[in-house]
């Protein structure tokens, strides 16, 4: 047997959200016998075909489809992977990813003025080498030597990855790569696109000793920084210095840039100070809701209906944001000041830092300065509606979308409930829509 625990459930029951068994499923494959729902309950398979063909969807985050996907069985009989037994995740291939990301810039700047292949970047993972403790997680720490042009010297350029350990023994494994290989594509996209290929020129150029410093830290944590993957080069004074590769990653079909957690209604005072949703639509619209703290605490406190009263809030908000996108005296301030907050969701604002998708072997980037002056150059509505939580609750969701054309979203906040410390918690998620891409992305050269 894997040594993967599963649960008594189908694949194809509960969450929506099936990206974060991807992991697991490939290795239940590679391990061996697994579990199914249905008799004989233990299997095995060696069918890389339709696994390959599950994790198409899966990592699109499409769970049907995904589900329906059937595979053979060493038994010869046919099952589908919605009756595998659910798994339980054993890695974060969005962390993973970033490890994965950082592994290709490496290979630029050893590589120089040499176009980067998904083989070079799988040979790379296969030079890793073992990692050592920190804290909760592993990390590895590589130095490789690089060619100057015109000089004898070597640069070194020095690759630093921490992970969680499933996340870095994931990434270790090579019976992974088949999972990876989508996020092995992208990030050799990013690795020989303009930006890149200008600094290993730079470097490989010089003719001089460089120290290059690629660091892909998924240990720390993200309160004062959005930065995944960055990269630092000595400078005349051979001191180490961040040039303007500062990456916040994102793998798959995710949207979520930025969120609230918990539904207070003004700011905690104590642990992580959270936003309370007076302060959280106060930056993203310059609005105030104060009003709206008696009903939102006779709702949520007193007849404890904490959905109505999250909407209660959405509701008032969309009106407010719509009066005054409608507004020719308010229209300029309030898309300048919901400029600045997404600015600050997606980078802190932090100089440089660009928003990576990673995603069917693209590599799309999200450059986010100038956001708010971009903002002006169209007109934009807001679309209020309600979805369902699979508790049966009405949860809102705020869709900032082009005028005329409701498909043309650029931003959406929405709600999610989820189950914490055994309760109910509700995260306030910023999600980019398709039309954010159209505005501020482009996709990342193929060479």
């Amino acid at each position: 047997m894997a040594d993967i625990s599963q649960s008594t459930a189908a694949l194809s029951t509960g969450s929506n959200d099936i990206l974060k068994y991807v992991s697991s499923i490939v290795e239940l494959f590679n391990d061996g016998n697994f579990k199914i729902v249905v008799q004989p309950r233990i299997v095995s398979s060696d069918d890389s075909e339709s696994l390959e063909q599950f994790l198409t969807l899966a990592r699109q985050n499409k769970k049907r489809e995904a589900c329906l996907i059937p595979f053979r069985a060493t038994n010869k009989k046919m099952y589908t992977f919605g009756q595998i037994c659910k798994p339980k995740a054993t890695a974060n291939l969005g962390d993973v990813a970033e490890g994965v990301f950082a592994c290709a810039i490496a290979v630029r700047f050893t590589n120089r003025n040499s176009t980067v292949t998904s083989q070079d970047v799988i040979n790379l993972l296969d030079d890793l080498g073992s990692p050592v403790s920190r804290g909760k997680g592993k990390v590895i720490v590589k130095t490789y030597k690089a060619e100057n042009e015109g000089i004898d010297l070597k640069d070194d350029v020095i690759l630093t990855i921490a992970l969680a350990e499933n996340n870095m023994n994931f990434l270790l494994n090579r019976n992974s790569t088949s999972s990876l290989q989508t996020y092995i594509d992208a990030a050799v996209k990013y690795a020989n696109d303009d930006k890149v290929k200008k600094w290993a020129k730079l470097v490989y150029e010089n003719r001089r000793y460089d120290k290059i410093e690629v660091i892909s830290d998924g240990l720390s944590g993200q309160t004062t920084t959005k930065v995944d993957v960055e990269v630092k080069i000595t400078d005349d004074n051979n001191i180490l210095q961040p040039v303007d590769i500062k990456v916040s990653l994102k793998a798959g079909d995710v949207k979520q840039f930025g969120q609230k957690g918990g539904t207070n209604f003004l700011k905690e005072q104590t642990g992580k100070r959270q936003d309370g949703y007076k302060e959280y639509f106060n930056r993203l619209f310059g609005i105030d809701i104060s009003n709206l703290e008696s009903p939102y605490r006779q709702k949520s406190e007193i007849e404890h209906d904490v959905s109505g009263a999250i909407n209660l809030v959405y509701d008032r908000v969309a009106d407010l944001v719509q009066q005054k996108l409608n507004s020719q005296t308010e229209k300029e301030s309030i898309l300048q000041t919901f400029g600045r907050a997404i600015e600050w969701f997606a980078t802190l604002n932090e100089e440089y830092v660009e928003l990576v998708q990673l995603n069917r072997g693209e590599a799309k980037i999200y450059n986010f300065a100038n956001f708010a002056n971009v903002l002006g150059q169209h007109d934009w509505d807001v679309n209020y509606t309600k979805g369902r939580s699979q508790s049966g609750e009405s949860l809102p969701k705020i869709v900032i979308h082009k005028r005329g054309t409701v498909s043309d979203e650029l931003i959406i906040l929405r709600v999610k409930r989820e189950v914490k410390d055994g309760g109910p918690y509700y995260r306030n998620y910023v999600e980019k829509g398709s039309f954010l891409g159209n505005l501020i992305g482009r996709y990342a050269s193929a060479a």
